[in-house]
């Protein structure tokens, strides 16, 4: 049964700033109480987000090509995919007719992967292959902007590197940065926000990264996406997993820990009850922020998550399932949907949804 919990009144923003109006909402269902909806799938699910390009739904994506569709996130259906390479990473972009950007969606994988959809009128479509990369690339993030071209996030697998490539994907051409020059440091996320409302050439990009060994949790900021600096979020060792806008930039890591950031220079970081756990997902929706983890020793317990509604002041632990690794997570239409592997059966897909 649906049950109406949370309202929240949220400000309207726009490029940075603050529109003036504010608007009420609810989000339908139990935020807190998640149950196990498919498990078993053929291939681990790696990344879910919500369907905007076509207004409803989600898409999810994951090893071996896998690209799975849904209405509602209870019924999903296998879409054809171009590719056997395995998927890390999807997104959807809306419609923008000023810029005659259409709406469709983008996922990223192995082999310098970048799939895109290609919707008609009447709904349907198909998956086609966006960009063909070096075989020597596994991405794990792509953002196609109007002002700056194609951006893409991950490491080349020889050397365990991390790099971000920028241009133009649609022709083939672009270039490489290697922003880490120690090997084992993936970048996990990637965000972009502007810095002048007035040029939208002026970005400020974050990357979170996951380290190998013991040191500083920390996050890579750059204004031209070539020149990258080392910004330390916390004097404690961990990694930094996902980054999300929670009216500040959010980033999830290790040993339970969450960073806020105004400005991505400047961090305050966050204890949550879930100290044993890496939180390697997080997503947000008007006035919750919810991140999902795992246990850092991988065992079959119940894994946790967490979530917040007064910016970080108070802290909801909650189960999410049992045997089960998160790897992505996303809200659309009053519903929340968590991807990843089964435990009890590794290779094989979970997903679990709210209510």
């Amino acid at each position: 049964m649906r049950r109406l919990l949370l309202l929240f009144v949220i400000v309207l923003a726009a490029c940075g700033g603050s529109s003036g109006g504010s608007a009420d909402f609810v989000v339908e269902g139990d935020a807190y109480t998640w149950q196990e909806r498919l498990t078993g799938l053929p291939n681990v699910l790696n990344a879910v987000t919500a369907n905007t390009a076509e207004g409803s739904g989600f898409v999810a994506v994951g090893d071996g090509g896998t690209i799975i569709t849904s209405d509602d996130g209870l019924t999903w259906t296998n879409e054809a995919s171009p590719t056997s390479a395995d998927l890390h990473f999807v997104t959807c972009q809306i419609r923008n007719s000023g810029l005659a950007v259409p709406a469709r969606c983008f996922a990223a994988g192995d082999a310098g992967t970048i799939l895109a959809s290609t919707r008609m009128i009447d709904g349907s479509g198909t998956w086609t292959t966006w960009f063909d990369g070096p075989d020597d690339v596994s991405l794990h993030f792509h953002y196609f902007d109007p002002f700056l071209g194609d951006i893409a996030v991950g490491r080349l697998v020889t050397t365990d590197v991390a790099c971000i490539l920028h241009g133009s994907f649609r022709f083939g051409t672009w270039t490489m940065v290697e922003p880490l020059a120690q090997s084992g440091q993936h970048i996990t996320d990637f965000a972009n926000r502007l810095i002048d409302a007035a040029d939208p050439f002026v970005q400020q990009h974050i990357a979170t990264v996951e380290v190998p060994f013991p040191e500083q949790a920390k996050v890579l900021v750059s204004n031209d996406l070539q020149t990258w600096v080392e910004v330390f979020v916390s004097d404690e060792h961990g990694s930094t997993y996902s980054i999300a806008r929670y009216d500040d930039y959010w980033v999830s890591g290790s040993g339970g820990n969450m960073y806020a950031s105004a400005d991505g220079i400047n961090w305050t970081r966050y204890e949550t009850p879930a100290t044993q756990s890496n939180l390697v997902a997080i997503s947000s929706w008007g006035g919750l922020l919810m991140a999902h983890g795992f246990s850092e020793t991988i065992g079959m317990g119940e894994q946790v998550g967490v979530a917040t509604s007064d910016g970080g002041e108070t802290w909801q632990t909650f189960v999410i399932g049992a045997a089960y690794e998160p790897r992505g997570l996303a809200y659309n239409d009053g519903r929340w949907v968590s991807v990843g592997q089964s435990l009890a059966d590794p290779g094989k897909g979970a997903i679990f949804t709210t209510w």
